[in-house]
């Protein structure tokens, strides 16, 4: 499951969007880019138990996540449970986009990020599945793409032109590499691990999953940058963990990267514009 950019000029990073690879074309606009992502294991044992304890009208849970349209969307769904964890997905992949905008993360309150999930394009056979959407925050609108299969969620969005106010949906932009992975099996992490990691890429893992998707995503940056990936580091600003930005670092320098993170259960997952 991956996309490759092309060469990209010096600067910030922007997503570029392809006339001829598209989500349901209105607006081939180049824009800034900041990317977020988020995965959903459906196998998890906590995903699962959500979903076999029924979903309805009064469930507290949907209530303090799903905003009152949201909830009718998720509970008119032929698959419920699905349609919450696509909705999860969205918010938090949306929750790391502002983040990225804001220089740190705000108060997270799921409501508040409204996810739209718009028709597919095709009948839902079981296989592999692409969905467009967009997820509003007050008045930011952030178009997303959900990866959809029978065991996993994968949502990532971007920030856009603010300039551009032709409405969703969104093309799915070019220059953008994404990936999930199943978890490898790694038993003493942190023995095995931490030779791999220089000091400052260290400070920024929280756990095992964290460990294995930042070294996963530099041998992915590596690949497709050319270079190198003892070049490379992935480190992170200054936050609290869990909820650190990552940074890309090149020779020890910024490198103009947008790079984000995600794990849940079984799997781990990353994207990246440059």
């Amino acid at each position: 499951m991956e996309t490759r950019p092309g060469s990209e000029p010096a600067g910030r990073p922007s997503c570029r969007v392809n006339p001829d690879r598209v989500l349901r074309i209105r607006s081939p606009v180049p824009i800034l880019c900041h990317l977020g992502n988020d995965l959903v294991d459906l196998r998890d044992p906590r995903v699962r138990r959500r979903g076999s304890e029924g979903l309805g009208p009064g469930d507290r849970f949907l209530e303090r996540v799903l905003a009152p349209p949201e909830r009718e969307s998720v509970l008119a769904a032929p698959d419920p449970s699905r349609a919450l964890w696509i909705h999860w997905a969205g918010k938090e992949a949306a929750f790391k986009t502002l983040s990225k905008l804001r220089g740190e993360p705000p108060v997270f309150h799921h409501k508040r990020f409204r996810v739209t999930v718009f028709p597919p394009s095709s009948p839902d056979s079981g296989a592999p599945e692409t969905r467009a959407g967009e997820i509003r925050f007050h008045d930011r609108l952030f178009p997303a793409v959900f990866h959809l299969t029978p065991v996993l969620i994968h949502a990532v969005t971007w920030s856009r032109d603010p300039s551009t106010h032709d409405p969703a949906p969104w093309e799915w932009p070019e220059n953008v590499v994404h990936r999930v992975e199943e978890e490898p099996e790694v038993e003493n992490w942190e023995e095995e691990l931490r030779p791999a990691f220089t000091a400052r890429e260290w400070a920024c893992v929280s756990h095992r999953s964290s460990a294995l998707t930042r070294l996963a995503a530099r041998r992915s940056l590596a690949r497709t940058l050319g270079m190198e990936e003892a070049r490379l580091e992935v480190t992170c600003h200054p936050g609290p963990p869990g909820r650190r930005i990552p940074r890309v670092l090149a020779d020890g320098r910024a490198l103009e990267v947008d790079l984000t993170l995600s794990h849940h259960g079984r799997f781990l997952a990353w994207a990246f514009v440059r």
